[in-house]
């Protein structure tokens, strides 16, 4: 059920972009392709191993026609489509929340020890995906910076290495960019790191950003920039190293925060309380804290969100829920998943000092709770009944 939910979610982040991109990708032009972007095109295919023969239909003199080519109505290329996630791509609801590539189907990569800088030649692109590939712990071209059409660039699970490069900044017209890794990548080739948050200043447009796994430890502007983005519908910063330094201290007033409606911070070196700044969540749909170091109250206005469907917080040192379980569930009926397992709540408090029937909701749409190895004492309120 966690897996459909985060599809679902995804779902509606990925029609929002489709919106917004409005791209005309015509298969079967009837101008063919411009022979100068053909020539490119070959000369990356030769710059590849192609150990799953992806690229053998890539002959003949209309490249719009070859497998993840598609042209514009002038006959440019306009979408790069290179990514093993046919078949592959996975999700461990159990563990990791983020996406993760099947290493028994790495056959379906292609591998190069760098991107072939003749993918310039492609001015028209607006549409990259490398993602799934093995590029060998090269650095992400600083060239792609100069592909100013680009509205959807995936990265992710590519074994890129080194510090992720401020020409991407240049990309104003991104709505979609995901760079994320897995954290075998980042063993085997140094991983991607960032020591500022100020290329990403530009990207106004952005509507869904994953940098999960990617090490953010001295990239402490990130919340400030993050604020400057005004279109921001899903930011996944799960395993980034992120410390309760990244947050601002005092008043912050975290637009950007109102109209998110995926955050992802799991597996981060989070502790204390949960950051003020996390208050003006009100349009959020899931949100994932799990398998930090958070040792304080779980307060009620983390659920300020009447969209609210999925709640992670296992993984922690919580000791209390504000009000008690009951409260949270009677703020977000809606709610459908909600995990508190493996924290350290004392008392017999947390499941509500309500043992009657007086709930505020009706029905609960809540198909999933798991409160295992969270300490939880008392007897089982009257009120799990309508836990249907």
């Amino acid at each position: 059920m966690e897996k459909l939910l985060r599809t679902a979610g995804l779902f509606l982040v990925f029609l929002t972009f489709l919106e917004g991109v409005q791209l005309c990708f015509c298969m079967n032009s009837t101008l063919g392709c411009i022979e100068g972007e053909r020539q490119a095109l070959l000369k990356l295919k030769q710059s590849f191993q192609d150990n799953s023969s992806r690229l053998s239909s890539w002959t003949g003199k209309d490249c719009c026609k070859w497998e993840g080519v598609s042209c514009g109505n002038t006959g440019h290329v306009a979408k790069l489509d290179l990514s093993t996630s046919n078949g592959s791509l996975i999700t461990d609801k159990s563990s990791y929340s983020y996406k993760s590539y099947d290493l028994y189907n790495s056959w379906k990569q292609v591998s190069a020890p760098e991107v072939d800088p003749c993918l310039v030649e492609l001015k028209h692109l607006v549409y990259l995906d490398l993602s799934g590939n093995d590029f060998q712990g090269s650095r992400i071209p600083k060239f792609l910076g100069s592909l100013k059409h680009l509205r959807y660039l995936d990265l992710s699970y590519a074994g890129f290495g080194g510090m992720i490069p401020r020409q991407l900044g240049n990309l104003t017209s991104l709505r979609y960019l995901d760079l994320s890794c897995q954290e075998y990548v980042l063993s085997s080739s140094g991983g991607l790191y960032a020591d500022n948050f100020q290329w990403a200043t530009s990207l106004s447009s952005l509507h869904h950003l994953d940098l999960s796994c990617i090490d953010l430890g001295k990239a402490l502007d990130v919340m400030q920039v993050l604020n400057t983005l005004p279109s921001l519908l899903h930011i996944n910063l799960e395993l980034c190293g992120i410390y309760h330094t990244h947050f601002p201290r005092g008043s912050f007033n975290t637009t950007f925060l109102a109209r998110t409606n995926f955050l992802g911070l799991a597996y981060n070196m989070l502790s204390g309380p949960i950051p003020n700044a996390l208050q003006n969540m009100t349009a959020l749909r899931e949100l994932d804290l799990s398998d930090n170091s958070f040792n304080s109250t779980v307060p009620l206005w983390l659920v300020n969100s009447k969209n609210l469907v999925r709640l992670r917080l296992r993984e922690n040192s919580f000791n209390y829920i504000e009000g008690g379980l009951l409260s949270i569930l009677d703020k977000v009926c809606s709610l459908k998943s909600l995990d508190l397992s493996f924290n350290y709540f004392q008392g017999d408090g947390v499941l509500g000092s309500n043992y009657g029937n007086s709930s505020r909701c009706l029905v609960y749409d809540l198909d999933f709770l798991d409160l295992r190895g969270s300490e939880i004492g008392g007897r089982i309120p009257n009120w799990f009944g309508q836990l249907k």
